[in-house]
């Protein structure tokens, strides 16, 4: 005869439960790992292109404009799913240095297919309500953009108009990271740049997706 077999018993419901959550937690952990280090991973920067850029009276502070005033040129993809945050921590950026008394206008270029087509079915178009202050500048290609640099959609170039010109004063982005707006309280690079222009350029990280990738649809 056989060694007899023990009867199984079934593991208790509490441990059951146990190792399931134990197991769920493990999963959002790793998950939210993930996310965290997509959301600190800065996207690409370019190098400024020296001579006239393609828009340049669109884009750079023009002939009447005074010694001092200053121009924010925020880059924008119409698929990034942070264009909003960007957009509206340039706003308010730029809302705050205005209250400071600081000169300064806002410039979106909006990034378009090369081979034309707009916004339409490519998300919330969140252009369309912006206040009239703020110049709309079509990109097609993000030809403009690239001329400027600006490789990540998110992007911000400053420029300040002096006596023989224009000069640069900021190259980088304009929210701690991706889809993040810069918490309460806290004086972003960018504000502290337009409330006391550095004498070199001020580069910070830029959080978004390129500019430039291709998608269905688009190119």
């Amino acid at each position: 005869m056989g060694t007899p077999r023990l009867p199984s018993r079934p593991l208790p419901r509490r441990l059951v439960t146990a190792c399931l959550l134990a197991a769920w937690a493990g999963l959002l952990a790793a998950g939210f790992g993930v996310l965290s280090a997509h959301a600190g991973t800065p996207g690409a920067v370019g190098r400024p292109q020296d001579g006239d850029s393609p828009a340049g009276a669109a884009v750079l502070p023009g002939p009447s404009a005074a010694p001092g005033d200053l121009v924010v040129v925020l880059a924008l993809h119409p698929r990034c799913p942070c264009t909003r945050s960007s957009l509206l921590a340039a706003r308010r950026t730029v809302e705050t240095a205005r209250r400071a008394g600081v000169g300064v206008s806002l410039r979106v270029l909006a990034r378009r297919p090369a081979g034309g087509g707009d916004w339409e079915g490519r998300g919330p178009d969140i252009l369309a309500d912006l206040p009239t202050e703020i110049a709309v500048i079509d990109d097609p290609g993000g030809a403009i953009a690239s001329r400027l640099g600006a490789l990540t959609s998110g992007h911000v170039c400053a420029f300040e108009a002096t006596d023989d010109g224009v000069r640069p004063i900021y190259h980088g982005g304009v929210t701690p990271g991706r889809g993040h707006e810069p918490a309460a309280g806290h004086c972003p690079p960018l504000l502290e740049v337009l409330l006391d222009p550095p004498a070199e350029v001020r580069r910070t990280p830029v959080f978004g997706c390129p500019l430039t990738r291709v998608e269905r649809g688009d190119d």
